[in-house]
């Protein structure tokens, strides 16, 4: 008992220093569920209000509302953001065979503010032709 004890505290350990690396590279941010059967993305802007100079995550998921047969798009990229130079970086790395979260880093520095048009887009199975929504990402003035 006491052996199974001690790996526990070791897996919790191991996990909490995980966490820690993860939380210094960029603050964890909103996420967004986007359903490309009502072509939506919730919010429809995602607000970015914490402190400026740090970076903060934006994750993108798949509403599970849209049903099991949609993936995130290899070309176009999955999220692309326009006319943003390098404000964002790492969105076009979803996991689990494309249905996977897809991470957005905003750099998030007082010279970023402003409003950014993004474009997620998504496959159907059976298809070829990418479903595209368009909303926006606003950093805002802490």
């Amino acid at each position: 008992m006491k052996l199974t004890s001690s790996l526990k505290i070791v897996s919790l350990s191991i996990g909490l220093l995980l966490l820690a690396a993860v939380s210094a590279t960029a603050a964890p941010g909103p996420t967004v569920l986007v359903n490309p059967v009502t072509g939506t993305c919730s919010p429809d802007v995602v607000v970015i209000t914490q402190k400026h100079g740090k970076d903060v995550t934006i994750t993108f998921e798949i509403d599970p509302a849209a049903g099991d047969n949609w993936s995130w798009s290899a070309d176009p990229e999955p999220i692309v953001v326009g006319g943003a130079g390098s404000v964002f970086s790492d969105g076009h790395h979803p996991g689990g065979n494309g249905k996977g979260k897809v991470k957005l880093k905003n750099r998030n520095l007082p010279a970023d503010v402003g409003t950014y048009k993004y474009t997620a887009n998504l496959i159907q199975a059976g298809s070829s032709t990418p479903v595209s929504i368009d909303p926006s990402i606003q950093n805002k003035l802490d």
